[in-house]
């Protein structure tokens, strides 16, 4: 007997219920596909997150929270080998980005949740979109593939300001490859002799500025800054045997090049001198001079050190970039003066009330020291070099160091007798011979070397400041040379150190007059308030 095949109802019929069949399946493998790659993603963003935790808490110095948030670096965990470069990413099939972030989150029970990818701008990000992008190119131009460099406004304009371990930087260009920047100093931080005046065969490599700048200057920057710093090439003119040759040098910090300064915009001219890396002869190294022109000059001239340092990913916590309200990184506020940074901002209380505006030259076991934001009047040194109580530096009524520590709120001033380095450093020599005579008081002046003994307060100026804000200045029109201490001694002279309006190293008979800028000491005391920058400095009252 011959079957009867379906017919079209049949057929469709059956249609709809695997139609049906396969609503209700479908659905639901798509469902178990999803959530196992779910699980795979969960998977790779808890190995991510338990290593970051292992890494923090082995050095939570690192990565300082701030208002309870912090965020590392991927590329940090797999460095420090927390973590394996070869893990994938689920949702992409690439490798791990090194370039993203894992967030510290400081809950109310103390406790810390880690969370990734964190949701964050970099200032790289930041920069490249308000200045580099497109749209936006007169305030940048392109060096190479994904190298930006920065030529925006002269003087205290321009958007690339930065605020970072307790300095106020200019950002001079991005790397978009990895998302690092390279960053200058706002500010001579302090002036020195480049090196004697035989140059032969010597080089950036072995100044004293480059000393200073690896030893000095690192070593006062918070361990979080310098973890973060990248060692980096520079490329300078160096001598052998009297010849011009060039040369490269790795380094953590330097300064610029003349290169550098040639191929950059007026915002690097801060109208005060301050020397380049590149030697010119057996006699002479480079400089900008306060006109903004550059040359060359002997190198056992003084003249100021603006540090240039690379720094990885930073996290943009607030700013957009001007000098009153610069890109601010994520970092800890100290609650203590205890815990305040080399170059913090801090308001003193004086006895009447009111307060002086401070920076934080160190934080050591000798104290907390600072020094005022300013120059408080100006008088003679004395009649003598040699460093006393009785000279006219602390017993002139109304400028001297004895006069401004009367005005100050003594809860607050450490009077205990401090060591004051104050030795001979001869013509073009190291700035480390101050430290073979000490003299010990309470009060003195900052010594040729120190942190902030250059013309980082702008004197070159009566008006307007040029890379500092006017408001945070103490008498900004008071544009005078300020003493130092130490003892400048060529042949048989013997005179006294001083910061010059130019920016340079000078120095003077101690009878003429010129500015004083107190440095004292400070109790361990609560902070009551700030964040530790020049337009909102921390508070003790």
């Amino acid at each position: 007997m011959k079957k009867r095949g379906y017919t079209l109802v049949e057929l469709l019929g059956i249609l709809a219920v695997m139609a049906i069949m396969l609503l209700i399946t479908v659905p639901a493998i798509i469902r178990t596909m999803k959530n196992a790659d779910n699980q795979k993603y969960i998977a790779f963003q808890n190995s991510i997150t338990n290593a970051a935790e292992l890494y923090y808490e082995s050095d939570p110095s690192k990565y300082p929270l701030s208002n309870g948030v912090g965020y590392i670096l991927v590329q940090d965990i797999i460095d420090a080998g927390y973590l394996k470069s070869t893990i994938t990413d689920p949702k992409t099939g690439k490798l791990i980005d090194g370039s993203t972030f894992v967030e510290v989150k400081l809950n109310d029970d103390k406790t810390k949740t880690y969370t990734y990818p964190a949701n964050i701008l970099t200032i790289g990000e930041v920069v490249f979109d308000n200045v580099c992008s497109d749209t936006k190119t007169s305030e940048c131009y392109k060096e190479e593939d994904s190298l930006y460099s920065y030529t925006g406004a002269s003087g205290t304009g321009g958007i690339n300001w930065l605020w970072y371990g307790g300095h106020l930087w200019r950002i001079i260009s991005y790397n978009a490859l990895d998302d690092s920047i390279l960053i200058m100093t706002s500010q001579p931080l302090t002036s020195l002799y480049y090196y004697d005046d035989d140059l032969s065969n010597e080089s950036f490599l072995n100044s004293y500025v480059y000393k200073w700048l690896n030893e000095y200057f690192y070593e006062s920057l918070p361990d979080y800054v310098q973890s973060n710093i990248k060692k980096h090439h520079m490329s300078y003119t160096s001598l052998t045997a009297s010849n011009q040759s060039g040369e490269q040098l790795e380094s953590y910090v330097r300064i610029l090049t003349k290169e550098e300064y040639l191929g950059s915009s007026s915002y690097m001219n801060i109208k005060t001198g301050f020397w380049l890396a590149d030697v010119a002869s057996v006699t002479n190294a480079y400089l900008v001079y306060n006109n903004g022109n550059m040359s060359n000059i002997s190198s056992a001239y003084g003249l100021g050190v603006r540090p240039v340092i690379e720094v990885s990913s930073l996290v943009l916590s607030s700013g957009k970039g001007t000098i009153s309200d610069p890109y601010v990184v994520s970092e800890s506020v100290a609650s203590s003066t205890s815990n305040l940074k080399v170059g913090d901002y801090v308001s003193v209380p004086k006895s009447d009330g009111t307060t002086y505006l401070t920076r934080v030259v160190s934080n050591n076991s000798d104290g907390i020291k600072v020094v005022l934001n300013g120059l408080y009047g100006t008088t003679k040194f004395g009649s003598t070099y040699t460093i006393s109580n009785d000279l006219t530096i602390y017993t002139d009524a109304t400028s001297g160091l004895n006069s401004f520590k009367n005005k100050l709120d003594l809860n607050y001033y450490d009077a205990s007798d401090k060591n004051w380095y104050v030795g001979v450093i001869p013509s073009g020599g190291i700035y480390t011979t101050i430290e073979d005579e000490v003299f010990v008081n309470d009060i003195g002046l900052l010594t040729v070397g120190e942190m902030f003994s250059g013309n980082d307060i702008d004197i070159s100026t009566s008006t307007t400041k040029t890379f500092v804000d006017v408001d945070t200045i103490l008498n900004p029109t008071l544009n005078d040379n300020y003493w130092l201490f130490g003892v400048y001694e060529y042949n048989s002279y013997k005179w006294t150190y001083r910061i010059e309006k130019a920016g340079f190293l000078g120095n003077t008979s101690s009878t003429s007059i010129h500015g004083v800028r107190p440095t004292w000491y400070v109790k361990s005391v609560a902070i009551t308030g700030g964040s530790g920058t020049a337009n909102d400095p921390y508070t003790l009252k």
